[in-house]
């Protein structure tokens, strides 16, 4: 979970899904990410995220017992 500007960024349970909710108006969005390895998407969970004015970092686990961090420009 990270906060910035007015939006809470938050890990959802399914694969690679961040919610985004708006603290001034309540209005949620989700992002979905996918995560490619030699060619083969891993299936995982976003386990964390950070949160600046230019990049998003993911912290995953993935179904195969790896941990990634993952950047994103926002």
């Amino acid at each position: 979970v990270d906060y910035f500007g007015d939006t809470l960024y938050f890990g959802l349970g399914s694969c690679y899904q961040l919610g985004c909710m708006s603290m001034t108006d309540y209005s949620t969005r989700i992002i979905q990410k996918h995560f490619y390895l030699n060619g083969e998407e891993v299936m995982g969970t976003i386990q964390g995220v950070y949160v600046d004015d230019k990049y998003m970092w993911i912290f995953i686990n993935t179904g195969i017992g790896v941990n990634y961090l993952l950047q994103y420009y926002k």
